[in-house]
C-alpha cells in the first residue's frame, strides 16, 4: 500500500468550513512541495501528534485538516523539508491511549476517502477506519497495539506492523 499521495494542493478545492459551499480557489504550497510529503510520524498520548515534511521542499499547511472524530483542527503554516512540527492533543480530543486515530485530510469533507492523504489507528480504533481503507491507507480491521505513551512510525507507517 503506498502511504504518500504526490497531489498538488493546486489540484485540490477546499471547501468552506461548516458552509457547504464551494470556495472555488486553489492553494498551492509554498515553495513547490507536494501535500503527500506531509505524513503524520507519532503521536505521543494526551500531548500531541507529529506531522513531519518527508520531501525535499517546504509544504504550506494551509487548508489542511487532521481529525479525531469527532473532533477536527484546521492547520496553518509551512513545514521545512525534513522538520515536524507538533499539533496539541486537545485540539484533537486528548488523544486516549485506550484508542483512538487520526486522518490526514485535504478539505473539510471527512468522510470523503479522496480528500484523506494520511492516517493512523491505535488501540479501540475510530470512526473514519473505514474511510482510510477506501483510500488505500490503512488496512481494514488493523489498530496499532499499544504499550506505551506513544506510537511512532516506521517504513513509511502503512499499516500497524509499521508503528510501534
Amino acid at each position: 500500500m503506498k502511504r504518500l499521495i504526490w497531489i498538488s494542493l493546486a489540484t485540490v478545492l477546499f471547501t468552506a468550513c461548516g458552509s457547504g459551499e464551494e470556495d472555488n480557489t486553489t492553494q498551492s504550497p509554498t515553495g513547490g512541495g507536494a501535500v503527500g510529503d506531509i505524513a503524520i510520524t507519532a503521536i505521543e498520548f494526551g500531548s500531541h501528534v507529529t506531522l513531519t515534511n518527508l520531501g525535499a521542499d517546504p509544504v504550506a499547511v494551509d487548508g489542511l485538516w487532521l481529525c479525531n472524530r469527532p473532533a477536527y483542527t484546521e492547520l496553518t503554516g509551512e513545514i521545512a523539508p525534513g522538520a515536524s512540527i507538533e499539533i496539541e492533543a486537545s485540539k484533537l480530543g486528548g488523544l486516549s491511549a485506550d484508542g483512538a486515530e487520526v486522518g490526514l485530510y485535504s478539505a473539510n469533507s471527512f468522510g470523503d476517502p479522496n480528500n484523506m492523504l494520511d492516517y493512523v489507528g491505535w488501540g479501540t480504533g475510530g470512526g473514519r477506519a473505514e474511510v482510510a481503507a477506501n483510500a488505500g491507507l490503512w488496512p481494514a480491521g488493523e489498530v496499532v497495539a499499544v504499550s506505551g505513551s506513544g506510537i511512532s512510525a516506521a517504513n513509511g507507517g502503512a499499516s500497524a506492523a509499521d508503528w510501534s
